[in-house]
């Protein structure tokens, strides 16, 4: 599930692998795993892109299917 979700909002925000590579600091052959769901990302990676395309690691991760990021006053957790 990352990476078809890494992919969709890679694509919808016209960026290649490689541009994506670039603007958070890795390989495009991490981004290339990460897509093809070899691995996962690791934390700094996964706080980098979240930022970019402004979503949750909670998306990525399939835990929820909102993708626009919410934060969530700690009153109400």
């Amino acid at each position: 599930m990352f990476g078809e979700r890494l992919a969709e909002l890679r694509k919808l925000n016209d960026d290649t692998q490689q541009i994506l590579a670039d603007k958070i600091g890795f390989s495009v052959w991490a981004v290339r795993a990460w897509e093809q769901e070899k691995n996962l990302p690791p934390s700094d990676a996964l706080l980098a892109i979240c930022k970019l395309y402004g979503t949750s690691a909670d998306y990525l991760l399939g835990l929820t299917d909102n993708r626009a990021h919410e934060n969530t006053p700690l009153a109400e957790l």
